[in-house]
């Protein structure tokens, strides 16, 4: 049975916000690693949340969001162009 919509909300604790969040929004499993163009940056709301509401899933895609976790007190960390989770759909 096809899914016509997909609502995402993703909650993160606020005193420790990822570093980076990303969108994924209709990509093949295996461009999630090897994504040429910079997916789009999402900033979690006062709650700490991002929200997004899929429409037109296509099937063995994904759909969700990626985030880098918050580099620990007091490290830096280099942006890196891979995030390091994944919460995706099928």
């Amino acid at each position: 049975m096809p899914c016509e919509r997909f609502e995402l909300e993703v909650r993160f604790d606020p005193a420790r916000l990822p570093e980076h969040v990303w969108l994924i929004d209709g990509l093949m499993l295996r461009a999630l690693d090897h994504q040429q163009a910079q997916p789009e940056r999402l900033v979690p709301d006062g709650r700490g949340a991002v929200q997004r509401t899929f429409t037109n899933l296509r099937q063995g895609m994904v759909y969700g969001v990626r985030w880098s976790p918050a580099a620990p007190d007091g490290a830096v960390r280099q942006e890196s162009g891979t995030p390091r989770a994944v919460d995706e759909h099928r």
